[in-house]
């Protein structure tokens, strides 16, 4: 155990990389960069009223695939500031569950997600986050059996992270608001996790959630997810989405400054939400930009030290 506390003690000194989700954020001059790859799959929705049904599209029932390649950047603009940029290539498919081939598919690249953090505190942690999604990817499919990589609307939200060591864990929570437009609904975010380091590894448990306010849809059917882009999926433009999902993730420290991670995620329950298993992996790297103090050094002389006087 004491050494357990030793390394954790240790990890606390390393950039603000090893900590870059939820609360924690890039130090001033610094750059943190994460790139990475989502799976997800999924065969049913959970309704309106919370039972899980079979995804339908064109009659079919079948699996709907949702790939995504992303890279997200933070810099530390300021003391106790920083920017986020999110930038996503998706691409997705129905495979009918009768004849085995793919009836649609699509991809490109999908909205665009801005944002800033400013660290209230840091003992205990709190930061509060604002971020804007803009509409830069196709939402509007060119055929039937299209499915489209973007939502097709502007996304405001706010979130207040929270951060506190304890004991050997790492504990977060954030809530926050998302304001949408274009016939989304706005919704309640509750996001938490749980993590522990083992050495140079660290394993974290999460939960995420999302509550709308209001049950709708893009075409005013709540009871099928019947938009056209969506090939009969909630993984694609959900209107009014609630739902809770849990995974866990795994990664290692592979430098001061680097670090890899892989996890699994499960929705658990939802309204208007796919019923979705999911893969990720993730790669992180964290620069430094600041300027170092090339000053020269002048050794401090103890009094002790001072040679006694002359006289």
């Amino acid at each position: 155990m004491r050494v357990l506390r030793s390394v954790l003690i240790s990890l606390l000194l390393l950039p603000t990389g090893a900590f870059a989700d939820y609360a924690w954020i890039a130090e001033y001059n610094e750059m943190l960069v994460r790139g990475g790859f989502n799976y997800n799959t999924s065969k049913a929705n959970f309704g309106d009223d919370s039972f899980v049904d079979p995804i339908q599209f064109s009659g079919q029932t079948g699996n709907f695939a949702d790939k995504s390649f992303w890279v997200d950047s933070e810099y530390g603009i300021a003391k106790d500031w920083s920017a986020t940029l999110r930038l996503a290539l998706n691409d997705a498919s129905f495979t009918s569950d009768s004849t085995g081939t793919v009836t649609a598919g699509g991809g490109g690249f999908g909205d665009i997600r801005v944002g800033t953090k400013w660290r209230l505190s840091r003992t205990p942690l709190w930061t509060l986050e604002t971020f804007i999604k803009v509409p830069t990817g196709i939402a509007t499919p060119a055929a039937i059996d299209e499915i489209v990589p973007g939502d097709g609307n502007l996304d405001v939200g706010v979130k207040a992270h929270y951060g506190v060591k304890l004991g050997d864990f790492f504990v977060s929570g954030s809530p926050g608001f998302l304001f949408r437009s274009g016939g989304y609904s706005s919704a309640f975010t509750a996001d938490t996790a749980m993590q522990l380091f083992i050495y140079r590894a660290y394993m974290k448990f999460f939960i995420n959630s999302i509550f709308s306010f209001s049950s709708q849809s893009l075409t005013g059917n709540v009871v099928t997810q019947d938009a056209a882009g969506a090939a009969g999926s909630y993984l694609r433009l959900a209107a009014s989405p609630t739902g809770i999902s849990t995974g866990l993730v795994f990664g290692v420290l592979l430098t001061k400054t680097m670090r890899l991670e892989a996890g699994i995620n499960r929705t658990v329950w939802g309204q208007r939400f796919p019923d979705a298993l999911g893969f990720n992996v993730c790669f992180q790297a964290s620069f430094d930009f600041g300027r170092p103090d090339l000053r020269p050094k002048l050794r401090e002389v103890p009094f002790e030290g001072v040679p006694p006087s002359d006289l």
